[in-house]
């Protein structure tokens, strides 16, 4: 495995972990409602995965979607591209997964911690970042992460476009 590809891997690891962890962490809540520290880990730590999951399930009807027809596929696009020494199986992935984490970022701001405020600006609501630090903290490491990937596979392209030439 080329240094490029391990780049272009870890965005979609990242991800494909973080929303297992998430699963895990809602199924294990499921099973055992009085634990204090799942409850910590639902409601501060994959709460924006919680919050996409919530739209995602409300616009198509159908359990676990963002599992199964989002993160799914872009896991095994990531495996089939390195199985298959198939490169652009490996950039889609990257490319997928810069892209989700940034629809989820979005969906958790549209519904995170927002308390109105008398305001000139349209909205009228002001993003409290100290109301959701651990959101945070995941959400900037996922961001960098799928980034990291993304450029990576940009960069890959670029150098073999500029050889092609």
């Amino acid at each position: 495995m080329t240094r490029i590809e391990k780049l272009q891997t870890i965005g979609p690891l990242a991800l494909c972990l973080a929303v297992i962890g998430a699963e895990m962490a809602a199924s294990a809540l499921a099973l055992r409602p009085s634990t204090e520290w799942l409850w910590y880990l639902n409601v501060n730590i994959f709460n924006m995965f919680q919050q996409t999951h919530y739209l995602i399930t409300a616009f198509l009807g159908i359990d676990q979607p963002e599992t199964v027809l989002i993160v799914l596929p872009i896991g095994l696009l990531a495996a089939l591209g390195l199985i298959f020494k198939q490169r652009l199986l490996l950039a889609l992935s990257t490319n997928f997964s810069f892209v989700y984490v940034g629809a989820v970022a979005y969906y958790w701001v549209l519904s995170g911690p927002m308390t109105p405020v008398a305001s000139l600006s349209p909205s009228g609501l002001e993003f409290h970042a100290s109301a959701a630090e651990p959101n945070l903290a995941l959400l900037l490491g996922l961001a960098a992460l799928t980034l990291i990937s993304f450029l990576a596979s940009h960069i890959f392209y670029i150098r073999k476009s500029r050889i092609l030439s």
